[in-house]
C-alpha cells in the first residue's frame, strides 16, 4: 500500500530536480506557464504576456502537455 506513493514521491522529485527554463508547467493550484528563471528554490513563470509569476518550486506539479 505504502510503495505506489513513495513511487509518486520519488517520480514528483525527480521532475523538480529537473526543472529547466523554457518548460510549460502546471502548478498545484492549477496554474499554467513557462519557466524563465529559477533562483534556488523560486520559479519564475510566465503566466501571461508580460505577467511574472514567482512560486515555490515544489508547488510545480508537472509539465503542461496539451
Amino acid at each position: 500500500m505504502i510503495r505506489p506513493q513513495v513511487k509518486r514521491q520519488k517520480d514528483q522529485q525527480s521532475f523538480v530536480d529537473n526543472l529547466r527554463e523554457g518548460m510549460e508547467v502546471v502548478t498545484s493550484a492549477g496554474i499554467v506557464g513557462k519557466v524563465t528563471k529559477i533562483d534556488g528554490n523560486i520559479v519564475r513563470l510566465l503566466i501571461d504576456e508580460k505577467t511574472y509569476m514567482r512560486v515555490l518550486k515544489q508547488t510545480v506539479t508537472g509539465e503542461y502537455k496539451v
